[in-house]
């Protein structure tokens, strides 16, 4: 809650406080972090969940996409989205996929129209698999480089 707040020093402290954290206390963490400019630290906050070999969860994600915008990580950003549905086996929402919008829009990107398979309901994506997601993100990471070059 500190860190939803914007006392990130506090939310800190609180955090390396706790003698027990689950996915729930490091998503809290990420996600304070990342809403709050401070990217590179939610970051480091996610690479601490995995070696404690905590799993990630959908919310999880979404911090860290938070994170690689606020830091201007675009390729890091397109790693992670694609980790979740790969090695973490989790699906990819609509909430993800504007989190990827949202990257390469702070990086520099035109705006890149969200692909019509998206359903307009917040949160539902209907009748496609992540890969499509997937492939959807990477041609608009792709565009985004094609600008990028030419700019």
């Amino acid at each position: 809650m500190h860190g939803k707040c914007g006392s990130i020093d506090k939310a800190n402290r609180v955090f390396e406080g706790m003698k027990l954290r689950d996915v729930y206390t490091y998503t809290a963490m990420i996600v304070g972090l990342a809403i709050h400019g401070q990217g590179e630290g939610a970051l480091e906050v996610f690479t601490e969940t995995l070696k404690t070999g905590i799993e990630p969860n959908e919310v999880t994600y979404i911090g860290v996409l938070m994170a690689c915008s606020h830091a201007g990580l675009v390729k890091e950003g397109l790693k992670h989205i694609t980790n979740m549905s790969t090695l973490r086996v989790l699906k990819l929402q609509q909430e993800h996929y504007g989190c990827m919008v949202d990257l390469l829009g702070c990086a520099g990107a035109r705006p890149l129209p969200l692909p019509s398979v998206l359903s307009p309901d917040v949160g539902r994506v209907n009748g496609i698999n992540s890969a499509e997601i997937e492939k959807n993100v990477a041609q608009h990471y792709k565009s985004f480089e094609l600008f990028s070059a030419n700019a």
